[in-house]
């Protein structure tokens, strides 16, 4: 029984640290694009591409229904502290 309750454990926390990840790396591509970092910089382009994965899906949607796009990041960092807050409270 200790052996399944670590294990729980490990993937909790591991579940835990990638939405955290996400979520500071979501809000870290805000804040390059409201500072307006020169977009060829090497932080710049490794935000954009660890970050347009999960960012992208967000503004077809957006795009689809004539939604305001400025606002995605935001919208996903919400939805990933949701996610955090349902892993919680299992």
């Amino acid at each position: 029984m200790q052996i399944v309750q670590t294990i729980d454990f490990f993937i909790s926390s591991a579940m835990i640290a990638v939405v955290v990840a996400a979520i500071v790396l979501i809000l870290l591509r805000s804040l390059f694009k409201y500072m307006d970092v020169n977009p060829f910089t090497w932080s710049a382009i490794t935000v954009k591409r660890l970050t347009d994965p999960v960012v992208l899906p967000e503004y077809d949607c957006r795009r689809y229904v004539r939604a305001d796009q400025r606002k995605t990041e935001l919208v996903n960092s919400s939805h990933g502290l949701f996610a955090l807050r349902v892993d919680w409270s299992l």
